[in-house]
């Protein structure tokens, strides 16, 4: 812990100290969860874990994640939503972060505990097995970068012929509706939404998630069926199960001495949710994890977060948080350290 967790007040102050390390410290993954910090805490009797985060919230995060050194191509971001909604912030990263996957951690909930999620005409019709709940992450991946048709490298193809015969077709009426003062309805079809970026094909020969069925035939031929499903299975992942984290294992803290001990954050769960989590986002590419690549979590809260990145190797945990967290989170130094008897500790 000592030689691995960094605590800190500023995204700023984390990218000081990742750029002034010898070695030039990266980060691959950068947390943000919703429900940890302190502004966005539910009352006690709240349905919700948490309060929906908002805007400015999410363009704080963004710019952020922006001001911290990512690992090129293979850097990430791993949002807890909390079933809210963060449009806001991934507007604010789709030019940085284009990529997104979405990850799903099933949870093992006791019997005891899943009367509380299930209905009275649920429980009436007796025991189900195909019952399950878990925990939904985004995950938003730097990629690749697109680059012009106009480049000499790209190859030709007839299909890119007609492709682009059909977006000067469609820049053509774009302009003569332009001119005769109507709005340009450029249909359903992603690719025409943004006529600015139709020329930059480079990146749908190159990204498996941006080609159609006629490029996979043409690249895999009769096995492009099933690359397609495991393509599939690469944006929406589905992890093994994580175990439930109960009342008696979870971070309890006391407001005053005589005070009754309750949860720190009410969106805390066990380890093993981000341990699976994290596991998934590293595996979605064959890049292992280097000695210069870190963890960030810019949210601070409770340490399962903290644990997991120990766990799934990474050397090095920046936690950024303020106030009485801040001091929470510190290591006692090494004078203080040995007058601490950890066996009384609860």
């Amino acid at each position: 812990m000592r030689n691995r967790v960094i605590c800190m007040k500023t995204a700023e102050e984390v990218k000081t100290f990742m750029e002034s390390c010898q070695r030039g410290l990266v980060a691959r993954t950068v947390v943000i969860d919703v429900t940890m910090p302190a502004s966005r805490q539910a009352g006690k009797r709240g349905r919700s874990i948490s309060l929906a985060p908002t805007s400015g919230d999410q363009k704080g995060w963004a710019s952020q994640v922006k001001v911290l050194p990512a690992t090129p191509v293979v850097g990430h971001i791993l949002v807890r939503t909390a079933q809210h909604s963060i449009e806001t912030l991934n507007n604010e990263l789709s030019a940085t972060h284009a990529h997104k996957r979405s990850i799903t951690v099933p949870v093992r909930v006791p019997e005891e505990f899943l009367r509380y999620l299930r209905g009275a005409a649920t429980r009436s019709h007796g025991p189900r097995d195909d019952e399950s709940t878990g925990v939904d992450f985004v995950m938003r991946t730097i990629g690749k970068r697109t680059e012009s048709t106009k480049s000499a490298n790209v190859p030709a193809d007839d299909s890119q012929d007609r492709e682009g015969e059909a977006c000067a077709e469609a820049a053509e009426e774009e302009e003569e509706a332009t001119q005769r003062g109507e709005e340009w309805d450029d249909g359903d079809n992603e690719d025409m939404q943004n006529p600015t970026e139709v020329d930059k094909t480079f990146g749908r020969l190159v990204d498996p998630s941006l080609m159609n069925a006629t490029q996979l035939r043409a690249i895999f031929g009769v096995r492009a069926d099933d690359v397609s499903g495991i393509l599939f299975q690469h944006s929406a992942r589905i992890t093994g199960a994580a175990d439930f984290l109960k009342k008696p294992d979870a971070f309890l803290y006391r407001a005053s001495e005589r005070a009754v001990a309750k949860r720190y954050r009410r969106g805390q769960m066990d380890t093993s949710v981000y341990i699976r989590a994290l596991q998934s986002a590293l595996s979605s590419s064959n890049v292992a994890l280097s000695q210069n690549e870190v963890l960030v979590i810019l949210t601070g809260g409770t340490p399962e977060a903290l644990v997991a990145g120990i766990v799934c190797g990474y050397k090095r945990v920046f936690v950024v948080t303020e106030g009485l967290e801040y001091d929470m989170m510190q290591l006692p130094g090494h004078d203080v350290e040995g007058q601490v008897d950890y066996d009384q500790c609860p």
